[in-house]
């Protein structure tokens, strides 16, 4: 399944889940971010890394919706870990890669495009 047919697929899972917005921001330091029913998401990213991003907002949004600012939270490390494993599970899902596939095409896609690219 090709990058697009996965975003598709994330945003379809978003909308079942009452995700209102879906936006792309010029962030400098951040891949993405959940605010209430709100997703941003970096522009800079490569489609497949933008994927891995929407899908960990999105385990935010399905494992920590009662815990208010994970941020500042003491166990913010503990909730970036459970949205790892859970972005990776959603993956997994909408693309139907196995876990190992899916591993390798979150470190294939990882980080920020170039600026030249």
């Amino acid at each position: 399944m090709n990058d697009s047919m996965i975003f598709e697929k994330l945003v379809n899972v978003a909308m079942t889940a009452g995700i209102e917005h879906i936006c792309l921001c010029d962030f400098k330091a951040y891949y993405g971010a959940l605010h209430d029913r709100n997703i941003a998401l970096s522009m800079k990213l490569s489609l497949g890394y933008m994927n891995y991003t929407l899908a960990h907002e999105l385990a935010h949004c399905f494992l920590h919706y009662d815990k208010g600012n994970t941020i500042e939270d003491k166990r913010h490390d503990d909730y970036e870990e459970q949205a790892d494993r859970g972005a990776r599970l959603l993956l997994c899902a909408v693309s139907g890669m196995s876990r190992e596939e899916v591993d390798r095409y979150v470190s294939e896609n990882k980080g920020f495009l170039s600026a030249a690219g």
